[in-house]
């Protein structure tokens, strides 16, 4: 099992990223407007990317990481049902992932 401190280090990044996500995708869509566009000012595009870097560092999505609803496990997390590979293989052998067979006997 994760260390509890691990999961909710990562809950906590989870709630920033939902809290910041609108607004990051706002500049992102601006600053990709303002690339495309040839008359546009210079400066509005570095006011853009000055602001997007001025977004908490754990606002990003990429620094969020998937994990075992069960164990906290971050490796070997699969995203359709959130459990780990040993968690996945312990629910899928008592029958309790519907529409899941196991493929030979």
């Amino acid at each position: 099992m994760a260390r509890l401190a691990k999961i909710e280090n990562e809950d906590k990044k989870f709630k920033m990223y939902k809290r910041y996500n609108a607004k990051r995708l706002a500049l992102k869509e601006t600053i990709r407007i303002l690339q495309i566009d040839p008359e546009a000012n210079h400066e509005e595009l570095d006011e853009a990317y000055i602001k997007l870097r001025k977004l908490p560092k754990n606002a990003n999505p990429v620094r969020l990481r998937k994990r075992c609803k069960k164990t906290g496990r971050s490796r070997g997390c699969y995203s359709k049902v959130g459990l780990s590979k040993g968690m996945f293989r312990i629910y899928a052998m008592a029958g309790h992932i519907p529409g899941l067979v196991k493929a030979s006997w």
